[in-house]
């Protein structure tokens, strides 16, 4: 198992320190390159080996900026005839969409991770217990029973048409005073 952590640290180090070097010499396709075959790579990995990695939503979060990052550098940075940088809107609008888009994943993952995480508040049914043969079962107590846990008539609110044309009233009222 160890082995198998080291090997998949490796692959998203080596990835990262593409992505950084192509960056630094302008290439930022390469960039593009390195970080999503790095994850391709590394997803493969996991797949292979079935482990399981709780670094994944982090890992493809930060995979999505950096592919957003190498977008928005490549196609909506330009450099003018006199030296300077420009930033062309549309093109900055279309990276920025699809760094949304990158990121959305990784972003999903960490919310169904938190959300399986989190206790769920059903209860935990009782252990079966031995009835001694000739022996009347005894029911459920009431917390237990499922079709007693939530009544929906306890939080309904009945249609009331003299409540109603109160709030229209004061509503009208109001806007009269105004």
């Amino acid at each position: 198992m160890n082995i198998n952590s080291f090997i998949s640290a490796f692959v998203i180090v080596v990835a990262l320190a593409g992505f950084g070097a192509a960056m630094t010499a302008g290439e930022y396709r390469l960039a593009l390159a390195s970080v999503t075959g790095g994850l391709f790579l590394w997803l493969a990995f996991l797949s292979v080996t079935k482990v399981k990695n709780s670094a994944l939503p982090l890992v493809v979060t930060l995979s999505g900026l950096l592919v957003g990052i190498s977008l928005f550098l490549d196609s909506a940075v330009e450099q003018n005839m006199w030296g300077g940088y420009q930033v062309q809107p549309d093109a900055a609008l279309f990276s920025l969409v699809l760094l949304l888009l990158a990121m959305t994943p990784g972003l999903l993952l960490f919310y169904y991770r938190g959300a399986s995480d989190t206790p769920t508040s059903a209860p935990v049914a009782a252990p079966a217990q031995t009835v001694p043969i000739g022996a009347a079962p005894q029911p459920e107590p009431a917390e237990l029973d499922p079709s007693t846990m939530w009544n929906p008539e306890e939080y309904e609110i009945e249609y009331d048409p003299e409540m109603m044309a109160a709030y229209y009233e004061a509503y009208e009222e109001s806007e009269e005073e105004e």
